[in-house]
């Protein structure tokens, strides 16, 4: 029976990571050898605070500055092999522009391997961060705790500190509600693990829950049952990234799929040792799903293990209305716009029915705006192959930009890192169009779902 929720973290956050920003580890020569600032720090680096929640869980904190710029903390935690561990750094939770970025490195006892590191929890939204890791070793852990960003303003005024607090969970998977781990025999859908543990949120009882697992062997793989509660249209299947920067694991899983009810119907499929990392599918209400691992990309070693979160959503972008009418720019979907300062954004989503269909959107610009644009549908899990997505000018007749979606990226029309392609400058005043079509669509993977999200900048 699980006792209480982990209320520490809403959604175990992960994916943007990037080590080249946390500043690396700087060697110091001394005595004609070589030493990283981790294998300097970490034997004598100081314990987390220890504390007990009352219920017989255990966890590990600590609060700190990270001021001036290069300020870098070390602490260390006692940790048993093949137990599993939830980090989370806490700096900016309000996401504020001119706040810290926070990165959070672990290393073995004696800090000469780096062995799991994350920066921003959650992309695009919160430069935060955590990981759950699985130790490959009995002994102390040693974890870093830097910044990419750190403050230069009056902290008092703007709300901005550089003040963070370090949390670590040992997780105990009887006790914490949310997370579940591995437990064989699973490995097909008639011997599916069921019954795990959620958290609910949101008034609607929406539902997340994080899967631990274990590659037992070079062909393991497991598969999980999860029903959905009342109002879900939509759910995501997010798996946590391997290797460094990562969890640490050595092994990834090739492909992560959505079963149908029936145990045959592939809806949605990702593959993680490519980089696909995010699936998205619309779902029903009170309906059971699988998830289905696959075998890891390598053989398997001594920590191999994988880390995945289900969550199940009330709200999905704008769906298309008229799947008959918005076949031509005439009869165009009008998307709603929603507006903060310079910025009006339009979320809009729909289905590839077939090589026939086609849907066109209406949104508003003038001369001069930068339009940025964000579409997936293979990205995202998808059987649709060749999303096709082309940027019309107020007289729907001329093409400002098209582009087929690329299986790992997506579409991303933007100026920033992982572009697909430039953001667009409109020249004329009035409604533009959007039309998406496809004419490409797996035989082994059902679903048929696109989102995007269009960017508007005056």
């Amino acid at each position: 029976m699980r006792r209480i929720q982990l209320a520490i973290i809403v959604v175990l956050q992960w994916l943007v990571y990037n080590l080249s920003k946390a500043g690396g580890d700087d060697l110091i020569y001394i005595n004609g050898f070589d030493f990283s600032e981790a294998e300097l720090i970490c034997p004598q680096a100081p314990f987390l605070t220890s504390d007990n929640n009352g219920l017989g869980g255990t966890y590990y904190f600590a609060f700190g500055h990270l001021s001036p710029a290069g300020d870098v903390d070390y602490y260390r935690l006692p940790a048993v092999a093949d137990s599993w561990y939830l980090f989370d750094l806490s700096a900016n939770s309000n996401n504020l522009p001119d706040g810290l970025d926070s990165v959070i490195s672990i290393y073995n006892q004696d800090g000469a391997n780096l062995t799991a590191l994350n920066d921003d929890e959650i992309p695009f939204s919160s430069p935060d961060s955590g990981i759950l890791i699985k130790s490959a070793f009995s002994g102390d852990l040693c974890v870093k705790v830097e910044s990419n960003h750190v403050p230069f303003i009056n902290f008092a005024t703007l709300g901005v500190t550089d003040e963070y607090a370090i949390l670590v969970v040992p997780i105990d998977f009887d006790l914490y509600d949310g997370f579940n781990l591995d437990v064989e025999p699973n490995n097909n859908t008639a011997m599916a693990q069921m019954g795990l543990s959620t958290n609910s949120v949101g008034i609607n009882s929406q539902q997340i829950t994080t899967i631990a697992g274990v590659f037992d062997d070079d062909t393991d793989q497991d598969v999980y049952l999860l029903p959905t509660p009342d109002s879900t249209v939509n759910l995501n299947v997010i798996v946590m990234p391997s290797g460094i920067p990562g969890n640490g694991s050595e092994q990834t899983m090739q492909s992560l799929e959505v079963v149908a009810a029936d145990g045959n119907e592939v809806i949605a499929k990702i593959e993680p040792e490519i980089g696909m990392m995010n699936l998205t599918m619309s779902a029903l209400p009170l309906t059971d799903y699988y998830v289905r691992t696959g075998q890891p990309d390598n053989p398997v070693t001594n920590n191999a293990h994988y880390v995945f979160q289900w969550q199940t959503a009330d709200g999905q972008n704008p769906q298309e209305q008229d799947d008959n009418a918005n076949g031509s720019d005439t009869g165009a979907e009008v998307a709603s716009p929603i507006s903060f300062g310079n910025l009006t954004s339009y979320f809009i989503g729909g289905q590839m029915t077939g090589s026939a269909d086609t849907d066109w959107w209406q949104i508003e610009a003038d001369s001069g705006n930068t339009i940025q644009l964000f579409c997936s549908s293979w990205q995202i899990g998808s059987g649709v192959r060749d999303l096709t997505v082309a940027l019309h000018d107020s007289s729907a007749a001329n093409v400002l930009q098209m582009q087929t979606e690329d299986q790992i990226n997506g579409i991303q029309w933007t100026d920033q890192a992982g572009a697909t392609a430039a953001a667009v400058i409109t020249s004329s005043t009035g409604n533009h169009f959007i039309k998406l079509n496809a004419s490409s669509f797996s035989l082994g993977v059902s679903g048929r779902i696109y989102q995007c999200g269009i960017h508007v900048f005056q």
